[in-house]
């Protein structure tokens, strides 16, 4: 059990700052948790029982968990990073990638979105 604050992603690459749901065991975490995207604290949900995955929700399974989910996760501005690091993560060109992670952290310094980018896969 850890008493202490989790900061998802923190010591992953910018591009791979994406988690903005965390699903452990029942009391693994007491502290706060902090989104992997925006670094919001997450609403948490204590003692569920569901599925924690795709594959086991389309087979019925389900266990208990803790559930914790970034409050700002529906904001556009929010969807933009999460696609605009997705899309740095697949390039081959470094200074895309460069130009797309600066235009990330532009945009989650502002939380404003500069367009539309409607529903992510797997979000």
């Amino acid at each position: 059990m850890s008493n202490m604050e989790v900061h998802l992603c923190k010591d992953q690459p910018r591009e791979w700052r994406t988690q903005s749901v965390y699903m452990p065991d029942p009391g693994e975490v007491t502290g706060p948790v902090h989104c992997g995207v925006c670094g919001t604290v997450m609403t948490e949900k204590r003692d569920c029982e569901g599925p924690t995955s795709f594959v086991m929700s389309i087979s019925g399974s389900k266990r208990k968990h803790d559930s914790f989910y970034c409050p700002e996760r529906n904001q556009d501005w929010h969807k933009q990073v999460v696609a605009i690091r997705n899309e740095a993560r697949n390039t081959a060109s470094f200074k895309l990638k460069t130009m797309l992670l600066n235009e990330a952290d532009d945009i989650l310094e502002r939380r404003e979105a500069t367009m539309e980018v409607g529903p992510l896969k797997g979000y």
